[in-house]
């Protein structure tokens, strides 16, 4: 059992405050686990509620039943380079015993996106595509505002950039522009409530996880000194977050859909619903 705890733990953080982003005392020292449980415990309901009483009924409402269509070449190739770069990930984390920040969202929208780069477009797909397109801002972010943490091995530093610049920029600009899951519904602000209810769901039920290993999984224990807001605001970011990362997702997925409408515009047109 140690084996397998110090696989996942062992390199996680540190004792001092060196890489307090990764987590540790220093970073869980910053809020009270009440106040983390009850701000994750009031989000997820608010917006549990709405994504089955709004944002799910309007998607499936949106959507048209269109011929489906296998994966063009291109996005095997991209598919094939997910893969890549999670095994990658898996092999160094488990070698540096930090093999928790597996569980960070770029690792999962990057396997998310893998799913769809390999899918055959259904009315199904498409939905999981506007929620992962919604989701692409995380690894999109982290090239503007890095936090690559205590990176020690060979090459970690090269993987980082390599997997955030493909899941943050291209493989949501190629899966838009090869247009098998691309919608005119999806430029609606409530189609990316839509995709902004799963970022939230994944943060507040990692949150308890990391209250029980100390691993600053998505900043759930700490803010990160890359974040400027962060440096403002202090302890008030758990709360604050909810309100300006809020913007994000529709910012990058906006960005992502009128560069592909200005690449194709003949996605993007109206599509008539069919009774």
């Amino acid at each position: 059992m140690n084996a397998i705890r110090d696989i996942f733990l062992a390199g996680a953080y540190t004792l001092d405050a060196t890489f307090i982003e990764d987590g540790g005392p220093h970073c869980v020292a910053q809020l009270t686990n009440f106040y983390r449980l009850s701000v994750s415990g009031i989000s997820f309901t608010v917006h549990l509620l709405i994504y089955l009483y709004f944002s799910r009924p309007y998607i499936i409402k949106s959507q048209v039943p269109r011929k489906p269509q296998s994966p063009y070449l291109i996005e095997k190739i991209l598919g094939l380079c997910h893969i890549l770069i999670i095994i990658w990930q898996l092999i160094t984390k488990s070698i540096t015993g930090r093999l928790i920040f597996i569980l960070s969202p770029c690792h999962l929208v990057t396997l998310a996106q893998c799913y769809l780069l390999f899918v055959t477009s259904s009315l199904k797909s498409e939905r999981h595509f506007t929620k992962i397109i919604s989701l692409s801002w995380a690894p999109a972010i982290a090239i503007f505002l890095p936090a690559a943490g205590n990176l020690t091995l060979p090459g970690e530093y090269a993987l980082f950039w390599i997997q955030h610049y493909l899941a943050g920029l291209i493989t949501p600009l190629t899966l838009i522009i090869c247009g098998r899951f691309t919608r005119s519904y999806q430029l609606n602000w409530k189609s990316l409530l839509y995709g902004f209810h799963f970022f939230w769901f994944y943060q507040r039920l990692v949150t308890p996880l990391a209250i029980l290993t100390w691993a600053n999984i998505d900043f759930s224990l700490c803010g990160s000194p890359s974040d400027f807001i962060f440096a403002k605001i202090g302890k008030l970011y758990y709360v604050a977050a909810e309100l300006y990362l809020f913007s994000l997702p529709f910012i990058f997925t906006l960005v992502y859909l009128n560069i592909g409408k200005l690449i194709r515009p003949s996605l993007f047109k109206i599509e008539d619903k069919k009774e």
